[in-house]
């Protein structure tokens, strides 16, 4: 089993992070992706995929994150890291509400032209807001993970005609 959504770099896990590996592994769980989610945990992505060999990491600005901003040079770096498979975790989140719009629509559009100007795939955070996140899958064309997916059947549909990959929580 592939764990491609493992929060390694949170705190809480990060400081059991051998017992916290050692449990997955006698569950099944063969090799993990960590979506390092903010710039602030990019680097600590790195350094667990390079600690463990089936481990591997994500690099993304999540849109509850992108008051953080981002590190350009350190992005551009880590993406090109063999153990960087993504770029993620990424997207759109309109709770409580959609205030946050414009500057997430944005910043995603930006998240999508960098996976595909590397050549990666999307690690896709999206909630209330699925068809807001359709069209700049559509324009940019990327593989892409619809992480955590709580829409209707009819609204997975379109995802799934992109070719979408989804994981269900």
């Amino acid at each position: 089993m592939f764990d491609v959504h493992a929060h390694l770099t949170d705190e809480v896990i990060y400081g059991d992070l051998d017992n916290v590996i050692n449990e997955a592994q006698t569950a099944g769980v063969r090799s993990f992706l960590v979506p390092a989610y903010s710039k602030n945990f990019w680097q600590r992505g790195r350094d667990i995929a390079e600690k463990y060999p089936f481990v591997y990491f994500a690099i993304g600005v999540h849109p509850l994150f992108i008051a953080e901003g981002d590190d350009p040079e350190l992005r551009e770096t880590l993406v090109k890291h063999p153990k960087c498979l993504a770029v993620g975790e990424v997207g759109l989140d309109y709770v409580p509400n959609d205030s946050q719009k414009p500057q997430q629509t944005a910043w995603f559009a930006r998240e999508a032209a960098f996976a595909k100007k590397h050549d990666k795939p999307l690690v896709i955070h999206c909630r209330k807001a699925y068809s807001d996140i359709l069209e700049p899958l559509k324009e940019y064309g990327v593989p892409f993970l619809l992480h955590s997916c709580s829409c209707s059947r009819e609204q997975v549909k379109p995802f799934l005609e992109l070719g979408a990959y989804v994981s269900f929580s």
